[in-house]
C-alpha cells in the first residue's frame, strides 16, 4: 500500500473519491487474494490430513507385513528343523536299509545253501527209494516168472544192471527168453511207458539170441496204464501189500 502514500500523491493529489475508490479496490484484491491463500491452506490442511491417514495407514499395512514376515520366518525356521530331522530320519532309513541288505544277502546265500543240500538228499533218497523199490520187486518177481510163466532155470540180476551203455533195473535170463523189466515208483506217468516202450528195438539189439519179453512194474498202475501197456504188449506189473502179480497176464496171454 506504499503507493496509496508515495511521492506522486502529493506531487498530483487526486480527489478524495478516487483516492477511496483505489483503496476499495486494493482491499477487494488483497481480500481476494486472502481467499484464495485460506482456500490453498485448507487444501493443503486436507491434503496433510489424507496424507497422515495414508501415513498410518501405511504404517499399519507395514506393521501387519512385518508380523507375517516374522510368522513366515518361524514357519520357515520349523519347516528347516524339520526338514533336518527328516534327513536324520532317511539317513537312519539308508542305514537300516544297507543292514537289511547285507541281512537279505546272507540269509539268500543260506537258503540256496539249504536248497542245494535239500536238492542233494532228495536226489539221494529219490536213488534209495528206486534202489528199495527195485530191491522189493527183485524176489517176488521171480515168484511170478515160475508161477505165471512155468520158469524153472532162471538168472535173476539186480538192481541197476549195466549192460553196453544200458541201465537195467532187473534182468531174468532163461533159457530162450530174457525179461525186461523196468520199475517204477510212480508208474502212471506216460512218459515213462513210453521210453520203456521205444527202447524194445534197441533191446533186441543187444539181446539178439533172446526172445524179449517186456515187464513194466510199479507200486500201482490205474486202468488207462494198464490199457497202454497191454496195447503195446508189455507186461503190467504190480506189487500191492504182499501180493506181486502180473495184471494183465490174461489179457496178453489170450
Amino acid at each position: 500500500m506504499e503507493h496509496i502514500f508515495s511521492n506522486q500523491m502529493y506531487l498530483n493529489p487526486r480527489p478524495l473519491e478516487d483516492r477511496v475508490d483505489i483503496v476499495e479496490v486494493e482491499i477487494s484484491e488483497i481480500k481476494a487474494n486472502l481467499n484464495k491463500l485460506e482456500r490453498l491452506v485448507y487444501k493443503s490442511i486436507e491434503s496433510t490430513e489424507r496424507f497422515k491417514e495414508e501415513m498410518v495407514e501405511f504404517k499399519k499395512e507395514m506393521k501387519e507385513f512385518k508380523d507375517e514376515m516374522s510368522e513366515f520366518k518361524s514357519e520357515m525356521s520349523d519347516f528347516k528343523d524339520e526338514m533336518s530331522e527328516f534327513k536324520d530320519e532317511m539317513r537312519e532309513f539308508k542305514d537300516e536299509m544297507s543292514g537289511f541288505k547285507s541281512e537279505m544277502s546272507e540269509f539268500k546265500d543260506k537258503v540256496d545253501k539249504n536248497i542245494s543240500n535239500m536238492n542233494k538228499q532228495w536226489s539221494e533218497l529219490a536213488r534209495k527209494m528206486g534202489t528199495i523199490v527195485e530191491d522189493l520187486f527183485s524176489e517176488p518177481f521171480k515168484i511170478v516168472l515160475e508161477k505165471r510163466f512155468q520158469e524153472q532155470n532162471i538168472d535173476m540180476y539186480g538192481c541197476n544192471i549195466k549192460k553196453k551203455g544200458y541201465e537195467f533195473d532187473i534182468l531174468a535170463e532163461c533159457e530162450d527168453k530174457i525179461y525186461i523189466v523196468e520199475i517204477k515208483s510212480n508208474g502212471n506217468k506216460s512218459e515213462y511207458q513210453r521210453e520203456f516202450l521205444e527202447k524194445k528195438d534197441t533191446f533186441s539189439e543187444i539181446f539178439k539170441d533172446k526172445q524179449i519179453i517186456l515187464v513194466f512194474g510199479s507200486l500201482s498202475l490205474n486202468k488207462d496204464s494198464i490199457r497202454y501197456l497191454t496195447k503195446n504188449g508189455i507186461y503190467a506189473l504190480v506189487y500191492s501189500g504182499e501180493n506181486c502179480d502180473i495184471v494183465n497176464y490174461e489179457d496178453l496171454k489170450s
